[in-house]
C-alpha cells in the first residue's frame, strides 16, 4: 500500500517512480505473496511493469493491450485454447520476445504447461527467451522451473542451472533465487529427480528465510510420496500431514484425495471403507480450519467429485443395452444448483453425501470451465447429446469461443495432438471441424 501511495504522489507532480530491477523484483515478490488480496496484486503488478525503468520504451497498441486482457481472462478462467488462440496472433509481434509484458509470458506458459498438448508452447517461448532475461526476471525463473518438473528431462534441468548460476546477478540472487517462489519451484525440481541433498538444502534454505514451509511446499513433498500410487503411500502421506499446521496441509488434503480419486477410478470400484474414511477425515479437519471454505481445496474438491461422478467406467449397462448415465443429469443438477447457491457453505464430503441431489459444490471462475469441460466429456462417452450442448452452451456463455470449443474436442479425442508435434502442424481454420470426430458424431446423432 505504501508503495501506491508514493506512486499516487510522484503522479501528483506529474513526476514517475523508476524502480531498479533489484527494486521491482523486490516489490513483486512481495506482492505475489498477498494471495488473499488478488485484486490488491494485480494494482501492485501493474504499478510496478509501468513504473520500472526502461518500461516506457515499448508503446503498447490497443490491439496488443487487448489481446493482453484477452488473455488475461482466459488464463483466470483456466480456458488453455482461448490462451493458445490469442497467444498465437500476438507472438511474433516484436522481434525479440522479451519486449512482450512478462506477466503474459507468465500467463501462457503457466497454462500451456498444465496442458500436455500445449506445451510445445512453453518449449517456442523458453527457446526465444535469453539467459540472461529469465535468470533475472522474479515471474519466469520460478515458471521455467514449474515447466520442467512437468516435463521431467533430467538434461534439460541441467542445462537451465547451469544457464541460471552463469547468469543471474549478485543482486538477484537473493531478491529472486532466494524468493519463495523460486525456492518452492527448486524443491519441487530436486523431487522430481529423487535428489535427496538437494531437497534438504533448499527445505532449510526455505525455513531459515522465511520461518515456515508453505502450502505449496507441503503439497509438493505429498504429491512426491504419492508418485507411486498405493495404500502404504496414501498411508505415509496422510501420517506426514497430521503432523503439519492444518491451516498449512489444506492443498496436500487435496493432492491426498486426487490420489485415491484416480485410484478408486482406475480400479473399477467403490470407494474402500478405508479410503473413505481417509477422505471424510481430512474434509472434516479442513473444515474446522476452514468453515467459510475460503481455501482452493474445496474448488479443487468440486472437480474430483464431478470427475468421479461422470466417468465413463461409472455408465452401467441397463435391461435394454444402453448404458445408464444418470450420473451426468445428477452432474448437470449438481452444477446449476451449485452456482445458484454460491453464497451457501458448499457441501464438506460429497463423495459420501446420503441425498446427492442436495450437494451443493465450490464453483467459481477458476473452475467453472474444468468441470463443464468433464461433464461434456462423460457426455460424448455416454452419447448424451442433450447434456452434451448444454455443457457446449454453458461454455460459451463462460466466453469460450465455438473454435476454442472444438480445439478442446479434438484435442481429447484425435489422437494426433497426443504427440509432441501436437497443434503445431495443424492449420487451425482449415482443418479443425466435429463432423470429423467419430466420437462426438455418435454423441450428437
Amino acid at each position: 500500500m505504501k508503495l501506491l501511495e508514493l506512486i499516487k504522489l510522484f503522479k501528483r507532480y506529474d513526476q514517475k517512480l523508476e524502480l531498479t530491477t533489484s527494486q521491482a523484483s523486490n516489490i513483486s515478490n512481495k506482492a505475489l505473496s498477498l494471495k488473499n488480496s488478488p485484486t490488491l496484486v494485480k494494482r501492485i503488478l501493474t504499478e510496478v511493469m509501468q513504473n520500472s525503468k526502461g518500461s516506457n520504451m515499448i508503446p503498447r497498441g490497443e490491439p496488443i493491450i487487448a489481446a493482453y486482457c484477452l488473455i488475461e481472462n482466459d488464463y483466470k478462467a483456466r480456458n488453455a485454447a482461448g490462451v493458445l488462440f490469442t497467444w498465437q496472433k500476438i507472438s511474433a509481434e516484436y522481434t525479440d520476445i522479451t519486449d512482450h509484458d512478462p506477466m503474459i509470458l507468465y500467463m501462457v506458459l503457466k497454462t500451456c504447461m498444465n496442458n500436455k498438448i500445449y506445451r510445445y508452447v512453453c518449449r517456442d517461448i523458453i527457446s526465444r527467451l535469453p539467459p540472461q532475461y529469465y535468470s533475472n526476471n522474479s515471474l519466469i525463473l520460478p515458471t521455467i522451473m514449474a515447466f520442467i518438473v512437468k516435463t521431467g528431462n533430467l538434461q534439460d534441468a541441467q542445462n537451465f542451472m547451469n544457464n541460471v548460476n552463469n547468469n543471474i546477478t549478485p543482486e538477484n540472487i537473493r531478491s529472486i533465487f532466494h524468493s519463495r517462489s523460486c525456492l518452492s519451484s527448486l524443491l519441487k525440481m530436486h523431487l522430481k529427480f529423487n535428489d535427496s541433498t538437494g531437497v534438504d538444502r533448499v527445505l532449510k534454505q526455505i525455513h531459515e528465510i522465511f520461518g515456515q514451509h508453505s502450502q505449496e511446499d507441503f503439497q509438493a513433498i505429498v504429491a512426491h510420496i504419492l508418485k507411486h500410487k498405493t495404500l502404504d503411500n496414501i498411508v505415509k502421506a496422510v501420517n506426514l500431514v497430521s503432523q503439519v499446521p492444518q491451516n498449512s496441509a489444506l492443498l496436500a488434503y487435496g493432492t491426498i484425495i486426487n490420489t485415491i480419486v484416480d485410484w478408486q477410478i482406475a480400479s473399477n470400484g467403490q470407494f474402500e471403507q478405508k479410503s473413505m474414511h481417509i477422505i471424510n477425515d481430512l474434509l472434516v479437519k479442513a473444515h474446522q480450519v476452514d468453515p467459510m471454505h475460503k481455501s482452493t481445496l474445496w474448488t479443487i474438491l468440486a472437480s474430483l467429485y464431478i470427475k468421479k461422478l461422470v466417468h465413463y467406467k461409472n455408465f452401467q449397462k441397463s435391461n435394454v443395452s444402453k448404458k445408464e448415465t444418470i450420473n451426468l443429469d445428477l452432474a448437470k443438477l449438481i452444477f446449476l444448483k451449485s452456482c445458484s447457491n454460491f453464497k451457501q457453505i458448499c457441501t464438506i464430503n460429497p463423495f459420501n453425501h446420503s441425498s446427492p441431489q442436495n450437494i451443493i459444490l465450490r464453483i467459481s471462475n477458476k473452475n467453472k470451465i474444468v468441470l463443464l469441460r468433464n461433464i461434456a466429456s462423460g457426455a460424448i462417452k455416454g452419447c448424451r447429446k442433450d447434456i452434451f450442448l448444454w455443457c457446449c452452451a454453458e461454455l460459451y456463455n463462460t466466453g469460450v469461443a465455438v473454435k476454442e470449443l472444438i480445439i478442446d474436442w479434438h484435442a481429447m479425442f484425435d489422437h494426433r495432438f497426443r504427440s509432441n508435434n501436437s497443434l503445431r502442424d495443424v492449420k487451425l481454420k482449415d482443418q479443425f471441424s466435429i463432423s470429423k470426430l467419430p466420437h462426438i458424431k455418435n454423441a450428437l446423432k
